[in-house]
């Protein structure tokens, strides 16, 4: 077999697991659970799958539960039959399905949908809210609107596929679809026998573009009827029409155009590409104009075989036409148009005329003109069954090289019609070991293929891994995998971790509702310094900046120094110095965000972000919409401003250490997301980096990246993400910008095993980790390992937990008698919060122990009585003089002096604090 399929269908295997793993869906059964439609849809919530079987369901059904899916059997068993054979009928006299998801999309797959009427939009399908909405494998037919969208109407968002629109009317417009705003794809769907009272037969949109965009690729449409213009389509919007075939529309208006007619078509893209305008009555193709100022649009088309070519192409105001390669004017020899056989005949001209660089058929060949190519189809079925009992086995995927897929039920049993010649076929289900193997056909065969499957099975040594290690130290555990079964065996370890070791790079490895516990809607940015988020509000009143902890509890507030509404939109530490900026004035200020120093600065801004590189005295400055503006630390500007590429700019911030060489990060917003870009340090350039998925109605705000928030001194970046207070409120997200080294690790990461076989793996646990060898802190750190294969269950996890001791320390009768105070060890250190001082003393006495800063000032001091011998006592706690409101310990990044003082005697070390 060959590596390559192996490995995509274990790929394909894991995926489907670990979504099964994750999923919290219901199934609700009509009419086993719920005797109705409606019923089932009103007892759902997000994810959950209505699944309806064959009969006539006489409903008007409402749809308003977000993120559900509403099928047939066609669902579970890939058999069209179903679309048949389920019927949802609406009685003439309402919408037969109305969706009216305010937020999150829905799936409507595999109904006949009929007999609907009595509304002015959408007699079959109402499309009213919600996106993505999704429809499969549906027939929509005689169905009826007052004015527009006979068989579907939709003012949102919409996919369709394998959707059939036909014997449908509508009072207007779109007697077989119609559509307002957003953006509409259909992929192998055919609309055809639909009438319009006044214009687009089998499609239209409704009213001028307004961002409307239509794609339709591999559809059919056909012998629709309007009396005004554009029987098949009539469109005033961005439209695209690939692999299409329009034909034998019917017309009787002015415009004479049965086909297609684009009105405004120099205001909106029009694409006409591989694709049969053949058989309308009058003009194939029709385009209007309009009065619009601005850059004009100029429709293209190529590959297209256009009855007449460019002489049937209604277009009274001489619009420029891009008329490109490969256009054709000859009869496309369809199969049997009178009985709606649209397919092209083995001797078509339009089968491999096709532009050549569009994917090709499936059969191979070169892309052909119009919707399909006939196909004398393969017919193979059989019986999926246990290699080791026999027995048939469900569920078991069957594709082909064309990707053609169908699904065994309860019986094992599959049919799958295919394109003639050497078939490749691939069977996999879950817990079973895929097979793909070559099955020759000729047109019109019937094949009988029976296929059985192997199983491996997933077995390791231990249940969970607990280990002790000293700190400094490290540690080895062997564990042994074995496969007991007939089939082979592929499996893959992943670390997952608690807490923040051992998470990958641009992670969300923290968020914190900030808003929600601060009871606040006006947070604008944050900067993190000395274990405390810096967060500047902005207020009706005086805007503030608040101190929150790590656990995001509030330590102070303190009011901003200026008067603007909004303040400043962030602020920055440069180690010495908070600065903000607002309107046209630079701020300088102390840590209790007194005003040291002013500077006017050369812009004049309500919102404006900031960004600083300390070691080099550098400051970055701009607005949303302004250049970006350099400065030093004493107000003087440097440089002429960047440009910022019509950027809306929420975000400036500054990584001096970034592996990709220095620079200035800007946060951009993009749909359902924000764009991080950035500027190198010395360069006027904008350079994308990375997109980051956000959910809908979010966006980024003022933040800064750092190493400060991680214990193992790997860089992070902390934004606020805006958001409403009935979604939840602003919070504050921190992401991990590079892969943070791992105490647990294994090797070799993945295999495989033939049956009946066994691998051994080795663990390795260490406590030293992190680019400054920072060493865990004592105490109890877990995670699990988890085991990605092919048996049954798809993924197992194996728990594992370390534990961080005190170093050993070897007792020595023969050790000489204490004589002097003498300070023993510092664990750990560098440290971040606390560390052990060990010391001993030669007679009991108070001992005075202190801390001291770089300049001489006490940081912390405590005492008191110990007995000769050898002793501890903490540093670093909550106890000693750097304690602010909260009562947490904010001991700076920085070198100490420890002194420790007992009558006569006193010993003093060097101590490092490293956030």
């Amino acid at each position: 077999m060959d590596d390559r399929i192996v490995r995509f269908a274990f790929s394909f295997v894991i995926t489907l697991a670990l979504a099964a793993g994750i999923s919290y869906a219901r199934l609700l059964r009509v009419p086993a659970d719920y005797q109705t439609l409606q019923s089932a849809i009103d007892a759902t919530r997000a994810g959950d799958t209505v699944l309806v079987s064959p009969g006539i369901y006489r409903e008007n059904v409402v749809i308003d539960t977000s993120n559900i899916t509403v099928a047939s059997l066609i669902l579970i068993t890939g058999n069209p039959h179903y679309i048949d054979s389920t019927i949802i009928d609406g009685g003439g006299n309402d919408c037969v399905v109305s969706i009216e998801v305010i937020r999150g999309g829905c799936t409507l797959r595999g109904f006949t949908i009929r007999n609907g009427g009595g509304q002015n939009f959408g007699g079959g399908v109402d499309c009213q809210y919600g996106s993505p909405i999704l429809l499969e494998d549906l027939k929509v037919t005689g169905n009826t609107a007052i004015s527009y969208g006979g068989g579907i109407y939709s003012r949102t968002g919409v996919t369709m596929r394998r959707v059939s629109i036909f014997n449908n009317e509508a009072g207007r417009y779109g007697g077989g679809i119609a559509f307002r705003g957003r953006e509409v794809l259909m992929e192998d769907c055919s609309i055809f026998r639909n009438r319009a009272g006044t214009s687009g037969g089998g499609f239209s949109n409704v009213i001028e573009g307004g961002g409307s965009t239509l794609r339709l690729r591999h559809c059919l449409i056909h012998s629709n009827e309007a009396p005004v213009a554009g029987a098949g389509l009539f469109f005033f919007c961005s439209l695209t029409l690939d692999n299409c075939t329009i034909a034998d529309n019917f017309s009787r208006g002015e415009a004479g155009v049965a086909g297609v007619f684009v009105d405004d078509a120099d205001r909106y893209p029009v694409v006409f590409h591989n694709s049969i305008f053949f058989g309308n009555q009058g003009h194939q193709v029709g385009f209007g104009a309009c009065e619009y100022v601005g850059e004009v649009e100029i429709p293209f088309i190529s590959y297209c075989d256009i009855e007449e070519g460019l002489d049937s192409i209604r277009n009274p105001n001489a619009i420029e036409i891009n008329w490109g390669a490969g256009n054709i004017d000859a009869a496309p020899q369809f199969v049997n148009p009178n009985e709606g056989d649209y397919h092209l005949s083995r001797n078509s001209p339009c089968i491999d005329a096709g532009d050549p660089d569009s994917p090709p058929d499936p059969d191979g060949s070169r892309c052909d003109i119009g919707w399909k190519s006939v196909r004398e189809y393969a017919v193979l079925y059989g019986s999926t069954l246990d290699a080791a009992n026999g027995l048939p086995l469900a569920d078991v995927h069957i594709i082909d090289d064309s990707r053609r897929r169908v699904r065994t039920g309860l019986d094992g049993r599959w049919l799958l019609r295919s394109i003639p010649g050497d078939i490749i076929l691939t069977a996999s289900k879950l817990g079973y070991n895929d097979t793909t193997f070559v099955v020759p056909a000729e047109d019109g065969d019937s094949l009988l293929v029976d296929i059985r499957l192997s199983h491996p099975e997933f077995n390791i040594s231990q249940r969970e891994i607990s280990e002790r290690i000293p700190a400094g130290d490290t540690a080895e555990r062997s564990l042994t995998i074995a496969n007991n079964a007939n089939g082979r065996l592929n499996w893959r370890a992943d670390i997952h971790l608690s807490g923040e070791y051992g998470v990958e790079e641009w992670s969300l490895i923290d968020t914190i509702p900030a808003g929600r516990m601060l009871n606040d809607g006006y947070l604008q940015g944050v900067t993190f310094a000395d274990d405390i988020f810096y967060i500047t509000r902005g207020t009706e009143g005086v805007p503030q900046i608040i101190l929150l902890d790590r656990a995001g509890q509030e330590l102070r507030r303190y009011n901003q120094p200026v008067f603007s509404r909004y303040g400043f939109a962030n602020i920055v530490w440069d180690g010495g110095r908070f600065w903000g900026a607002c309107g046209d004035t630079l701020f300088e200020m102390t840590r209790e965000f007194e005003v040291s120093r002013r500077f006017h600065i050369d812009f004049n801004h309500s919102r404006i972000s900031i960004a600083c590189d300390a070691a080099n005295e550098r400051l970055w400055l701009c607005g949303t919409t302004t250049a970006v503006y350099t400065y030093n630390r004493d107000g003087n500007r440097f440089g002429e401003p960047i440009p910022n590429d019509n950027l809306r700019i929420y975000s400036l911030m500054h990584w001096a250490d970034d592996p990709d060489g220095p620079g200035i990060y800007i946060a951009n917003l993009a749909f359902d997301g924000f764009q991080l870009l950035k500027i190198p340090d010395g360069s006027r350039q904008i350079e994308f980096m990375r997109y980051l998925p956000y959910s809908e109605n979010e966006f980024v705000l003022c933040g800064c990246i750092t190493d400060n928030y991680s214990r193992v001194r790997t860089y992070t970046m902390i934004n606020v993400i805006g958001r409403y207070a009935n979604l939840g409120g602003d919070r504050i997200d921190i992401r991990a910008l590079e892969d943070i080294p791992r105490w647990l690790s294994v090797a070799p990461v993945e295999g495989s095993l033939n049956a009946s076989s066994q691998t051994d793996i080795t663990l390795f646990f260490r406590t030293i980790i992190g680019r400054e060898n920072f060493c865990l802190p004592l105490g109890l750190y877990t995670g699990e390992i988890r085991f990605a294969h092919n048996a049954l269950s798809g993924l197992t996890a194996l728990p594992a937990e370390l534990t961080v001791v005190e170093p050993v320390t070897v007792s020595d009768e023969s050790q000489p008698i204490i004589t002097n105070m003498q300070i023993s060890t510092i664990y750990p250190n560098p440290f971040n919060s606390t560390a052990v001082v060990r010391f001993s003393l030669p007679e009991a006495s108070m001992v005075n122990v202190a801390l001291y800063d770089v300049r001489g000032a006490k940081r912390e001091a405590r005492s008191g009585w110990f007995k000769a011998g050898e002793h501890s006592v903490t540093i670093g706690g909550q106890t000693g003089m750097s304690v602010p409101p909260g009562g947490r310990s904010i001991l700076p990044t920085g070198v100490y002096l420890l002194r420790l003082q007992a009558g006569e005697w006193t010993a003093a070390r060097k101590v490092v604090v490293l956030k």
